[in-house]
């Protein structure tokens, strides 16, 4: 497993760029770490109680079926997060929320 401490240090970056910045967006390359930078930032959040609220990412299909759960389980300081796909038909994303 990998651990925070694995993080690159433009990886902090954007973490600190979403905690600061209410409404962001990250723009970078594939396979270059914005997934666990948002998930430590939302983590983060939630740890310092700026945010009781789930939160919401819009991502493709993929992204949001495989990537997200795989990056929360891959990273040992994410272990109590939950990820939950919202996916499928009406009555299944309804379930899922």
């Amino acid at each position: 497993m990998l651990s925070e401490s694995d993080l690159r240090e433009y990886q902090h970056l954007m973490i600190e760029h979403i905690i600061s910045t209410p409404k962001c967006a990250l723009f970078a390359g594939m396979g270059l770490g914005k997934t666990v930078a948002t998930l430590t930032a939302i983590d983060r959040m939630n740890l310092a109680g700026m945010t009781t609220k789930p939160a919401l990412v819009v991502a493709p299909l993929r992204v949001a079926r495989d990537v997200w759960p795989e990056e929360a389980v891959a990273w040992t300081h994410l272990t109590g997060m939950r990820v939950v796909p919202i996916l499928g038909t009406e009555s299944e994303r309804r379930a899922a929320l």
